[in-house]
């Protein structure tokens, strides 16, 4: 292999290993009709699609069931990290801390018949709500966000969709591996240490 095609070789990987890959995603939601659709895209192609539906809610136990391509599972509406059903747990991920979002655009379209002035105050409801999640993302890290929440008069109506673009390098996502798998490590350590000291 020759200087200037090593050179080459040598750059390429290093901008698929070290440089940033943006990830693209959708989310479609027809809350009506209990459809919910996410894709994601990684230079344009396609790699994940998803049909989901909400299956059930058990207050009791804080679970909301959901079907994923016909696959039934749960999700533990609680912040217990130990829980792997549970909403922290999923957070933890050291996927989801090894991306960033960069970009995140909704539009949402609700309505119900008969009731112009309740959808219109929902609406702004709504839009406030949305601008609460932003703030709060936003504290978190750099995001460029555009929305539009309108309301349907004369029917009834519930879609959202969103189309968002996040940023990750292979580099960090190993890095957030590796830094995960010495943490649990480590906690298990401290575990039996105080076990043994009891």
């Amino acid at each position: 292999m020759s200087m200037p095609v090593f050179l080459a070789v040598v750059i390429i990987v290093l901008i698929l290993f070290c440089g940033e890959w943006r990830i693209s995603f959708t989310v479609a939601a027809n809350v009506l009709r209990n459809e919910y659709n996410v894709c994601m895209y990684i230079f344009g192609i396609s790699i994940i699609r998803l049909n989901i539906s909400y299956d059930g809610f058990v207050p009791s136990l804080k679970y909301v069931w959901i079907k994923i391509n016909d696959k039934r599972m749960g999700i533990s509406l609680t912040f217990d990290e130990n829980n792997k059903d549970s909403i922290a747990h999923y957070m933890s991920n050291p996927i989801a801390k090894a991306v960033d979002i960069k970009y995140i655009r909704t539009d949402a379209l609700i309505g119900a018949a008969g009731f112009d002035s309740e959808s219109a105050l929902v609406v702004q409801f709504m839009r406030m709500a949305l601008a609460s999640c932003v703030s709060w993302l936003k504290s978190m890290q750099k995001l460029d966000f555009a929305g539009n929440v309108k309301a349907v008069f004369g029917k009834d109506s519930l879609s959202i969709y969103i189309f968002g673009i996040i940023g990750a390098t292979p580099a960090n996502i190993i890095y957030s591996f590796i830094a995960a798998y010495f943490e649990k490590h480590n906690r298990k350590k401290v575990v039996r240490r105080s076990v043994k000291g009891a």
